[in-house]
């Protein structure tokens, strides 16, 4: 498909995108797809790739070479690893990856990423979007449980509340390079247990 975008392919595929393509507007962007009568058409090449290539990042799409390209895909679906500190909690890392990626039962994430039942990002506690900041740091929903994590965070570094939003999500999340892998290990077990105890995610992501 980026070949065909990039009229490097050979034409027969290429005069085939301006014959058959449509633009909607999506509640997110403007989408190019393929009107399809079918289930057997609609998961195609054409109309399947058109879909996906449209959800792409503009600096993903408009790469200029195919290397590169390649290159910012792997990038955007395979993050950079980062550490667990040997915690063995298989449902509780599964829930603490979803938040590093952006990707769990959070109103924010699911919008985001276009599922069918979230009509809006917003969080049921505010009018603010139901993020992953949201979430471990402001949500009235869980205050009681949210005193709980800082105080154990505290205990840990003294100067969290000094610390910028931003700087304490990344804390909870990852833990600290600053500090022996014990303590970082603790750091993610608080947010773990957080995440357990407020229940937000319990049942199925694409329900």
């Amino acid at each position: 498909m980026f070949k065909i975008m990039k009229e490097e392919a050979p034409n027969y595929l290429i005069n085939l995108i301006p014959k058959c393509n449509q633009t909607i507007t999506t509640r997110n962007s403007h989408t190019q797809i393929i009107p399809c009568r079918t289930d057997c058409f609609k998961f195609s090449f054409f109309p399947s790739t058109l879909k996906e290539w449209f959800k792409l990042d503009d600096n993903i799409r408009n790469s200029e070479s195919i290397s590169l390209f390649k290159s910012r895909l792997l990038s955007f679906i395979r993050p950079v690893q980062r550490s667990i500190f040997n915690i063995f909690d298989p449902k509780g890392l599964k829930l603490l990856t979803r938040l590093r990626l952006d990707f769990s039962h959070l109103n924010g994430h699911r919008f985001q990423h276009n599922f069918e039942n979230c009509v809006n990002p917003l969080c049921s506690c505010s009018l603010e979007t139901e993020d992953t900041l949201h979430f471990l740091l402001h949500c009235h929903h869980f205050s009681r449980h949210r005193i709980d994590l800082m105080n154990s965070v505290k205990s840990i570094l003294d100067n969290y509340e000094s610390l910028s939003d931003n700087v304490k999500k990344d804390i909870l999340l990852y833990g600290d390079s600053r500090l022996d892998e014990n303590k970082s290990k603790s750091l993610l077990e608080a947010t773990i247990n957080y995440i357990n105890v407020s229940e937000r995610f319990s049942g199925s992501l694409f329900e």
